[in-house]
């Protein structure tokens, strides 16, 4: 009997096993899916639950936090729901961006590995994240190690997906900063601020890696875009008037910009050559253009130099696209009378 085959008969009995129920109530929050790795028995989201208080010092600080994961988790219609595939672990995973009205609510991230399981959900409140759900589950023993590997290894434990734990930590944020945390059997105490600091780096740029990672790969981004080269003008309807508009890329040693040019006018727009536009006064970095079609989009949302959030933006006319080799940029748009700049990367 192949690995696999024994693979898949422990997963079919430790699903039988926790359908009965167990004494370890956590195993019960599990859920199948054929359509992830063979990880089949796997973590279950969190569905319509309150994250509730207890021996905590913050209660009406965390307040608004709790009723926010409440509100979130609680949503069973959304607008949209995006999946990105994850390569970041032996066993691969996914992430999925959950949206209402064409905003960004949660992200849920699954990773699978040979010894573990790991089910994150990011939770927004006004485009920032506010709330961090971590949950581990930690196999006992490698998904390959089977009864064969046991002996051949002289132990007396195979794996089992009946013996292994789950762990569940909670993270609360104010602004995209961590305030508190309650780990796997902590009631609640405050931890060290060195130790608050460095789980704050690791989550706010697990965070903001997922946000790149739905902006890395132009056919999951945007639907109808055609890239340009920079020597060469784009032309569209760029103010809506029902006019063909021309847009031109100069760049030289000391200044750079878009010159826009109105068909039916002759209005001519210049963006940048040392003018400030959103925070841009010049595009000497720029790599590639083009020009987007799409009628919504995805824009970062940066504060103090820090990526808080995202959020969906609607498009009214073509926009042009302007883009730096692996480092980003975002797009030029004529919305509500003007140019504005929607922001794509760090």
């Amino acid at each position: 009997m192949n690995h696999k085959l024994i693979y898949y008969l422990f997963t079919f009995l430790s699903t039988f096993f926790i359908s009965c129920g167990t004494e370890k109530n956590k195993a019960i929050e599990t859920e199948t899916d054929d359509g992830l790795p063979p990880n089949t028995i796997q973590l279950r989201e969190t569905v319509n639950e309150e994250d509730l208080a207890v021996n905590e010092y913050l209660t009406e600080r965390l307040k608004p936090i709790r009723e926010n994961f409440k509100r979130i988790n609680s949503i069973t219609n959304w607008t949209s729901i995006d999946t990105q595939e994850l390569w970041d672990s032996t066993e691969g995973g996914e992430a999925k961006y959950y949206y209402q009205s064409g905003q960004l609510e949660k992200i849920i991230t699954r990773h699978f590995g040979e010894t573990f399981q790991q089910l994150t959900e990011y939770y927004l409140m006004n485009g920032q994240l506010s709330f961090v759900f971590e949950k581990s589950y930690r196999y006992n023993r490698p998904i390959y190690y089977d009864t064969i590997v046991m002996k051949e290894n002289n132990d007396t434990e195979a794996f089992g997906f009946d013996k292994s734990e789950i762990i569940e930590d909670r993270s609360y944020f104010e602004n995209s900063k961590l305030v508190h945390k309650i780990e796997d059997g902590n009631n609640g105490a405050p931890y060290a601020a060195d130790y608050l600091i460095e789980e704050d780096k690791r989550m706010i740029g697990d965070f903001n890696n997922l946000i790149k990672h739905i902006l890395s790969d132009f056919s999951s981004e945007f639907r109808d875009l055609t890239i340009v080269n920079l020597s060469d003008p784009i032309f569209a309807d760029f103010n809506g008037d029902g006019y063909k508009d021309k847009a031109t890329f100069k760049k030289d040693n000391k200044t750079s910009g878009i010159i826009i040019e109105h068909g039916k006018t002759n209005e001519v727009i210049k963006i940048g050559f040392g003018e400030k536009f959103a925070h841009l006064t010049e595009f000497n970095w720029v790599d590639f253009w083009g020009l987007v079609k799409d009628l919504e989009t995805y824009e970062i949302v940066i504060e103090d130099s820090e990526i808080i959030g995202g959020k969906k933006v609607m498009l009214e006319n073509p926009s042009i696209l302007i883009r730096k080799e692996e480092a980003g940029g975002g797009l030029i748009t004529f919305k509500n009378g003007k140019y504005q700049w929607i922001h794509q990367a760090d």
